[in-house]
């Protein structure tokens, strides 16, 4: 018979205001970009693409704790991560994005009416690095 274990914690309760299926594993809110890195990596599992390499070259920067911190003079009160996605979807459209509505927005822009976008998540990664490399959008 295999052997279980057996993991215990502390969920925050709704009282508190944050709801557990919204709080990573470090006890932090879950960003809108957690949500796309989350669905990004998951399509990219089953792509059977390489996701340890792809995360290391094309996604790392994002999880600097830079992006996490509030974006200064932006309204909404939000961290800068989300004000780079929110930048990335109006210029990649040419439509007003909601930040509020974030990853919903997102999912609607790489994969449209249920066809993806891209060819691969490789590309859909490649795409966030062009903006992440531009100026203004780094914490030099």
């Amino acid at each position: 018979m295999p052997s279980m274990s057996l993991l215990c914690g502390k969920i925050p309760s709704q009282r508190s205001g944050t709801n557990p299926r919204q709080v990573h594993s470090k006890g932090e809110p879950l960003l809108a970009m957690d949500l796309v890195r989350n669905n990004i990596f998951h399509r990219a599992e089953k792509q059977d693409a390489p996701v340890e390499d792809l995360y290391a070259k094309l996604w790392d920067p994002l999880d600097d704790m830079w992006w996490r911190e509030p974006a200064p003079n932006a309204r909404p009160h939000r961290p800068r991560l989300d004000h780079f996605l929110a930048h990335v979807l109006t210029a990649e459209t040419g439509k007003k994005i909601s930040v509020r509505e974030l990853y919903a927005e997102y999912r609607a822009f790489a994969v449209p009416k249920g066809k993806p976008r891209f060819d691969d998540v490789e590309h859909e990664l490649q795409l966030l690095e062009r903006y992440v490399n531009r100026p203004g959008f780094t914490g030099e």
